[in-house]
């Protein structure tokens, strides 16, 4: 029997179909999403945006470099952010072979490290709070930020075109830049990378009570909330498994921010002593796990630390209290900055170096002079103690400048040069403001004060030397060509200075009373246009009465004026009339006034000035205040009535010049 014709099997080629686009359904429905935002070449910089609208906190920068570059290269910046400063950034620094990463905004140093060659691909990852460096395939930092940076804003509430680059001095050939944006993944890739892995819970919810930790504003909400945030942060650090890498980071950015609630008070000694024990117990538990974090994590500080060491109190405050927490405040920020200095890598840079070395002999010149001597570390504090240092060899030009004169010393320029460095970083910050505060302008004034040192000290040593074989006209003549060699000197403070000089009978008390009389464009003295030359005319006119002839009728005392008064009392002084009374409580005023119109210390010279020149206040001047309120632009402390004051020795410190005896 013959067999069966055959029948096509049409059903098989639609199954085929079927089956196919099932699998490709299926396969496209896997398939990862697309992570490359872009790649371009380098040249001399480039910046990279998102298509799509949003913020996202995983993304990679890859910086593949030229590989015909001469080592070490140029300097590159890679930056979260349309330019530099918006976002996280990685720095190279060629002279040091060595990568930086920061949170830009506020310029927080978050790690470093030494290269021992010039890497040919440099990855710069975000994880969330996790940033991680890998040159040449190889991981070399992490790095935790529990706050983050900042989300860019822009105007109109569009949503924000997140956007990277790469910023650079000098050429980069043919180098190239990619960038993917690592948001899809929902697990971090497996390696040996410390990136947290979100499955766990508990990093997540460690992470979150850390940060709501550091930002908790103390001023603003009870203690008892601040209580409750402390302790819930420190149970999910418990928590964690003992031992872990995100346990560890934590803790110490858990320590910065009990530090930060004790720094809210600056007007508290409470609140000083607090600090000073929480920057101990940070420092021990550095030395005991160090984390790439640890010198940002001090750095930080600086700013807050510096405003309270010389916080200025807005009512009216004992001189003897400001000044001790003042002090207090100061060898706090001594002790971060030696620890700062002690965890630092090398990589950080020799501006970074020089600039933590700056505010460390700041804090101890200005620690020495509100005390009255000089200390060594043990006695001072302890080793992480300030104490003035020795200014580094072969300095630029911009530190040996200021070296000099924290330490009371000639600067030697006309202005001081601009520091290497953004004016946003936190030691920066720091340092300008003890120079602010300090009151170390007009530079020419501190030259002329240094220089009027020099002379009464070389005077004093011929006096001892020479069994008083100098005459006293000697000794004026040399401090009036001391005053008068000085170039660029403000006649303000050449006026104040000479007087100053002549109060301690060491030149013509005729002439410097008559520089204070000398008159503006609009007919006006120094005595009726500021303060301090007011204080001194009627201290020089008290101590001297002779010189009342040199007062004319014009500017002699009415029975309006204030009673006691020599001298009429200008209108143009009037916002400083209480000061100006001689009354008792003057002194505790000093801190109410404009800093750049009359400083404390001035403001104290005149209170107390006042005070000798009308003792029908029944004030007693507490002459050794001046010892303590340190002036750099003139020599208030010549002020100080002679029978006050010990015969100079040689051994005299020059940062605390005493007057010359006869």
């Amino acid at each position: 029997m013959p067999p069966p014709p055959h029948r096509p099997r049409r059903w098989l080629f639609p199954l085929a179909v079927l089956v196919i686009a099932v699998l490709s359904l299926w396969a496209l429905k896997r398939m990862p999403a697309p992570t490359l935002v872009g790649h371009a070449r380098v040249a001399s910089g480039v910046t990279l945006t998102a298509s799509n609208p949003g913020v996202t906190t995983a993304w990679t920068m890859h910086l593949r470099l030229d590989p015909a570059a001469k080592p070490p290269g140029p300097r590159w910046i890679l930056h979260e952010g349309k330019q530099v400063g918006e976002g996280y950034e990685l720095h190279w620094l060629p002279e040091k072979l060595g990568l930086q990463v920061f949170r830009a905004p506020d310029r927080l140093l978050l790690g470093t490290t030494r290269l021992e060659r010039m890497p040919r691909t440099v990855e710069f990852v975000r994880r969330g709070a996790w940033l991680v460096v890998r040159c040449d395939g190889t991981p070399r930092l992490s790095c935790l930020d529990p706050i983050g940076a900042a989300e860019p804003v822009r105007a109109g509430g569009d949503d924000p075109m997140q956007a990277w680059g790469c910023s650079t001095i000098g050429s980069m050939g043919d180098s190239a830049l990619t960038l993917a944006d690592d948001q899809p993944l929902r697990r971090t890739e497996p390696g040996e990378d410390p990136l947290p892995v979100e499955d766990d819970p508990r990093e997540s919810i460690a992470l979150a009570r850390v940060r709501d930790a550091m930002l908790i504003d103390a001023t603003k909400c009870p203690p008892s909330e601040v209580e409750t945030v402390f302790g819930a942060a420190s149970q999910a650090l418990s928590e964690l498994p003992t031992g872990s890498v995100l346990q560890l980071r934590l803790r110490h950015w858990l320590a910065l921010s009990e530090i930060q609630l004790a720094l809210a008070r600056p007007d508290e000694l409470a609140s000083a002593e607090r600090a000073s024990d929480a920057i101990d117990q940070l420092v021990m538990l550095c030395q005991s796990a160090a984390v790439p974090e640890t010198t940002g994590i001090l750095m930080s500080l600086f700013p807050r630390l510096a405003y309270n060491a010389s916080f200025r109190p807005a009512y009216p405050e004992s001189p003897r209290q400001v000044l001790a927490n003042r002090s207090l405040w100061m060898r706090v920020l001594g002790a971060a900055a030696v620890a700062a200095r002690a965890s630092a890598n090398p990589a950080i840079g020799d501006d970074l170096q020089y600039q933590i070395g700056l505010l460390i002999h700041a804090c101890g010149c200005l620690q020495s002079r509100a005390t009255g001597e000089a200390k060594s570390p043990t006695e001072a504090g302890g080793p992480r103690a300030a104490v003035p240092q020795p200014s580094p060899a072969e300095a630029p030009p911009w530190l040996s400048s200021r070296w000099r004169a924290f330490a009371g010393g000639d600067p030697e320029v006309a202005n001081f040069p601009e520091m290497p460095g953004s004016r946003s970083d936190p030691v920066v910050i720091a340092i300008e403001r003890l120079a602010q505060g300090a009151v170390l302008e007009p530079v020419a004034a501190v030259s002329m004060r240094y220089r009027i040192d020099r002379i009464l000290k070389q005077v004093a040593r011929a006096l001892r030397d020479q069994q008083n074989l100098r005459s006293r006209e000697e000794i004026a003549r040399a401090t009036q060509e001391a005053l008068a060699a000085l170039d660029g000197v403000p006649a303000r403070e050449s006026a104040l200075a000479a007087s100053l000089v002549a109060l301690q009978n060491l030149g013509s008390k005729e002439a410097a009373f008559e520089k204070l009389m000398v008159k503006d464009d609009r007919g006006l003295p120094w005595i009726h246009r500021d303060p301090l030359a007011f204080a001194i005319a009627s201290l020089m006119l008290a101590r001297n009465p002779q010189l009342k002839d040199l007062v004319s009728e014009k500017w002699r005392a009415k029975e309006a004026d204030l009673p006691g008064s020599i001298l009429a009392f200008p209108d143009k002084l009037r916002p400083f009339e209480h000061l100006l009374s001689g009354k008792p409580e003057t002194t505790d005023e000093i801190w109410l006034h404009d800093p750049a119109v009359l400083p404390p210390a001035q403001a104290l010279a005149t209170a107390l000035a006042m005070q000798e020149a009308k003792p029908e206040m029944g004030a007693r001047p507490e002459w050794t205040l001046l010892r303590r309120v340190p002036c750099f632009t003139l020599p208030l402390d010549l002020l100080i009535p002679a029978e006050n004051e010990r015969v100079p020795t040689a051994g005299d410190d020059i940062r605390t010049p005493a007057p010359v005896m006869p």
